[in-house]
């Protein structure tokens, strides 16, 4: 039987990134607190990829198919409610946004 997983508490091994560089290490989470180790372990509950110290990052997966024209600025792209994306994405039917989604995996 699997144990139940603890989001407080776990050990997983894999590789970190942080900028440029990519490390083998072994994440310790205990009480919430984390702690890495250089190398991996094969006594872990899951194996990953870790991305170090990204902050506000997201993916526009939704609008991947989205072709921009030359010239645009910024404001016409994105800026709420009527930026060319805010258009595309509502125009855009749930099979639309699922090709996008796959295109970009």
């Amino acid at each position: 039987m699997q144990k139940a997983f603890d989001p407080d508490n776990f050990t997983a091994s894999g590789c970190v990134i942080d900028g440029r560089r990519r490390e083998e290490c072994t994440l310790y989470v205990s009480d919430g607190k984390v702690s890495m180790d250089s190398g991996v372990s094969s006594d872990c509950d899951f194996q990953g990829i870790f991305v170090y110290d990204v902050l506000n990052a997201h993916t526009h997966c939704g609008d991947y198919g989205l072709k921009v024209p030359e010239g645009l600025s910024l404001e016409e792209l994105v800026a709420p409610p009527d930026g060319l994306k805010h258009r595309y994405l509502r125009e855009l039917d749930g099979d639309g946004l699922r090709g996008n989604i796959r295109s970009f995996c």
